[in-house]
């Protein structure tokens, strides 16, 4: 049975909490179908809360659609931390206005044995035969260094953002836009023709990432973060991979001519009246040249959560339309804060090693950190569904059953 809200943000929830026991952090997986009309934004809600909670829940996950006039599978997986003791059913109608249909709601734990795609490859990117042919799931075309493969034309080429790749060559089949700045190697060479020790992530230029200090980072022969690799490296490194502009905003952190600091913190940051700021870079000048020696850049996550909120009060006062373009990119493509918290460090990235922005100040400093903060966010794909033909199926009055949870 589910209890039914009618006023603000209509949703309906489960009666009864559901007890889980698990000793680690597991995966979930929760799904359902939805069909949309009007200004509806349905949405499907995983509540979990601690054994010592005292509030309604702990921490949650959700998964939205804005999808009209046909039936959309919605499904994503969440991981519940093992302090987790109960899971909660939530349909929601955003705004409350509309008309939203649910059907097929579930909550199933994953097997932990369970291998969705493998793939291994040979230093250029090709990959393995004769083995890991089985896909559980829905076939996904990100292969080798996660990288898009564009099978329209038969040939085989991935987009690195910056360049088209053959993986069969093992060269690009563009002009290195930075062949200037190495003229001792081809204009087409992949890595330096050094893949086990090089990596190059957005086909502008190959590096190998150290921090300031000289200590390797990031070990790209065996694939991994070494000793030296602080949270807030991984943290920056993982969340700027997963779209082309952030990753060139990596690339410009990480060949920075001046030493670059970066930290995330939890606070709130400073106030400016009515104005969030979310991240902050300090450059640090040089007393005679002028021109800027240092940088530290710091992103607020406390104050990213502020927005948020405040973004979620105009969607669920059906007046979103208000809100600037970014802002409603914030809410409808961004669903972990990882992912803003990835739009907000490529603006100020820009701040720390843009030449030409150094010389900007006011309003005009703003325009390209902005524009890149932007571009991140249209690239980020966060929990948008995928969209499934129409099935034949006749639209009856909500039906929601109980949700079945597998733990």
């Amino acid at each position: 049975m589910f209890d039914l809200q009618t006023s603000g943000s209509k949703y309906a929830s489960a009666n009864n909490w559901v007890s889980v026991n698990n000793t680690e952090a597991t995966s979930y997986a929760y799904s359902g179908w939805v069909y949309a009309q009007g200004s509806a934004i349905p949405e499907i809600w995983v509540a979990m809360r601690t054994a010592t909670e005292t509030g309604y829940f702990t921490s949650y996950s959700k998964v939205r659609t804005y999808v009209k006039n046909q039936w959309v599978h919605l499904e994503k997986t969440v991981e519940v931390p093992a302090n987790i003791v109960e899971l909660f059913v939530i349909v929601k109608n955003l705004n409350g206005n509309g008309t939203v249909w649910f059907d097929d709601i579930k909550v199933e734990k994953l097997s932990e044995s369970e291998i969705v795609e493998e793939n291994n490859y040979y230093p250029f990117g090709l990959k393995h035969k004769g083995y890991n042919n089985v896909i559980n799931g829905t076939h996904h075309p990100y292969g080798f260094a996660g990288k898009e493969e564009n099978d329209e034309l038969g040939l085989q080429w991935m987009d690195f953002g910056a360049r088209n790749y053959d993986k069969w060559l093992g060269r690009w089949m563009n002009l290195d836009p930075l062949a200037e700045k190495m003229r001792r190697h081809s204009p087409y060479n992949y890595a330096f023709d050094n893949p086990i020790w090089y990596i190059d992530p957005d086909g502008m230029k190959p590096f190998d990432w150290r921090d300031k200090n000289g200590n390797l980072v990031y070990n790209a022969q065996k694939g991994e973060y070494t000793k030296h690799a602080t949270a807030g490296h991984k943290r920056f490194g993982n969340a700027l991979s997963k779209t082309s502009a952030g990753r060139k905003q990596f690339s410009k952190l990480v060949n920075s001519s001046i030493p670059i600091t970066t930290e995330i913190s939890s606070g709130n940051g400073p106030s400016t009246g009515t104005s969030y700021v979310t991240g902050q870079t300090t450059r640090t000048k040089d007393g005679t040249t002028g021109k800027v020696k240092k940088a530290d850049i710091v992103i607020f996550e406390g104050r990213i959560n502020d927005l948020m909120e405040t973004i979620d009060k105009y969607y669920e006062n059906g007046t979103e339309s208000k809100l600037s373009e970014q802002n409603q990119l914030y809410n409808e493509n961004t669903e972990t804060n990882d992912e803003k918290i990835a739009a907000v460090a490529g603006h100020e990235i820009e701040h720390a090693t843009s030449e030409a922005n150094h010389k900007l100040t006011g309003a005009a400093g703003e325009v390209e950190p902005e524009a890149v903060e932007t571009q991140i966010l249209k690239e980020t794909p966060g929990s948008k569904p995928i969209k499934i033909t129409p099935m034949p199926i006749v639209i009856k009055p909500i039906k929601i059953e109980t949700p079945v949870i597998n733990n």
